[in-house]
């Protein structure tokens, strides 16, 4: 069985980092699972690209900013494209930004915009880190100017199969769009693929993250937090993968060739 995670660690270094982070409930997410899945691909390919010194406990990007600074101009909480969050990040940048109490970040740990409260329901993009943090350095010297070349793949095809598993392997996470239904929700274990029964209502589409793939499947991260699935993750049928890939390409480095914003300031 392959895994992404295990060539995470062997080739990249990255010990035990991507598999475990998870992000917030879906009753206080909306419709932007497309952000979230946006920065946890930045994060790991922040991650390869630097070695393994974006890692730790502080390594988080802000899925808020994502999705408040969207370069289709709308609001925070609609659904987006797959490949907006990647257009986003390599317009704007993104800032250090970690998950609510339900995510797996540990306590005491600080960013510059972390997940917005439940009660902003105004969020626009940012000009400033979160009032309701104690970052230490300004939000214009915390941006990861990540420069992206994002690329949709059709579901279907001969060839799609080795390709996905060539981009997982050789750059790194990549976005899933599906369809899912009611018995996602209820997903424990196995490969997922939806019940064709009348009961098995459509619930719209969903964007999640793949990390690797095995024997039938494509290992994935959503971001309901490690309560659901499998600690967070699930193992889904490329068949139920039925909206395509979206392969951001390898990062191209920062904007203008400036670095990246390291180390991360000590959260201790």
């Amino acid at each position: 069985m392959w895994l992404l995670a295990e060539a995470l660690v062997s080739d990249w270094g990255l010990g035990a980092y991507p598999m475990g982070k998870t992000c917030h409930s879906p009753a206080l997410q909306g419709n932007n699972c497309w952000s979230h899945s946006t920065a946890l691909i930045t994060e790991s390919r922040l991650c390869i690209q630097t070695h393994g010194k974006f890692n730790g406990p502080q390594a988080w990007l802000s899925q808020s900013f994502i999705a408040a600074c969207r370069t289709d101009g709308h609001d925070y909480c609609l659904g987006g494209s797959g490949l907006l969050g990647f257009r986003t990040v390599s317009r704007w940048g993104v800032p250090t930004g970690g998950p609510d109490y339900r995510g797996n970040m540990q306590a005491g740990v600080q960013t510059c915009y972390p997940q917005v409260q439940p009660h902003d329901t105004q969020v626009r993009c940012p000009g400033a880190c979160s009032p309701y943090t104690r970052y230490p350095r300004p939000l214009s010297q915390d941006l990861f100017y990540v420069q992206y070349e994002p690329r949709p793949l059709h579901p279907v095809g001969s060839q799609v199969p080795y390709m996905v598993q060539k981009a997982l392997m050789t750059e790194g996470p990549i976005l899933l769009g599906m369809r899912i239904y009611q018995d996602f929700y209820a997903y424990q274990s196995g490969i997922y693929k939806p019940v064709r029964k009348s009961w098995n209502l459509y619930m719209g589409g969903h964007a999640v993250t793949g990390m690797g793939f095995g024997p039938g499947y494509i290992l994935a991260i959503n971001s309901w937090s490690e309560s659901w699935g499998i600690r967070g993750a699930f193992h889904v049928a490329p068949d139920a993968i039925d909206f395509g890939y979206f392969l951001p390409g390898r990062p191209l480095g920062a904007m203008g060739g400036s670095p990246y914003p390291m180390p991360l300031p000590n959260w201790r």
